[in-house]
């Protein structure tokens, strides 16, 4: 897929769409889902440039790589769907530097005979004792 214009025209459908009001735009970021290498990549600080409103940018990022662009105002809100069902206590895990559970592979997602399986099984973290507990107000 791909086209050699996809820069200008979404450029403008970018430009237009900030003019609509919208809440926020969100944009996949990094791991090149659907990239090619006929036209050049948006970056996410010339999306920011090109939108008026909020931009969210998700694909991956870990806790470290979306403070970094929310404290360069790239991003205005970081998605974390992903690594939010594997951690259903993510911000927990986060606030106390806990380690994350490894995010399912692909096909998980697309296999019809899985069912429900895992979009609710998913367990907490426990932590040892003595492990330091922070809790957010």
């Amino acid at each position: 897929m791909g086209s050699e214009d996809n820069y200008e025209t979404f450029s403008y459908a970018i430009a237009e769409l900030g003019k609509m009001g919208l809440a926020y735009l969100a944009t996949h970021d990094g791991v090149g889902f659907g990239r090619s290498d006929k036209s050049r990549v948006f970056t996410l600080f010339e999306l920011k440039t090109l939108f008026s409103g909020h931009v969210m940018a998700t694909c991956s990022y870990t806790r470290d790589q979306a403070e970094g662009v929310l404290h360069a105002g790239v991003a205005d809100l970081v998605g974390f769907s992903r690594a939010f069902l594997v951690n259903p206590d993510l911000p927990a895990r986060f606030q106390n530097d806990w380690p994350l559970a490894e995010p399912l592979a692909y096909e998980f997602y697309w296999d019809a005979k899985k069912g429900l399986e895992g979009y609710n099984s998913f367990p907490t973290y426990v932590a040892d004792e003595g492990e330091g507990v922070e809790q957010s107000s």
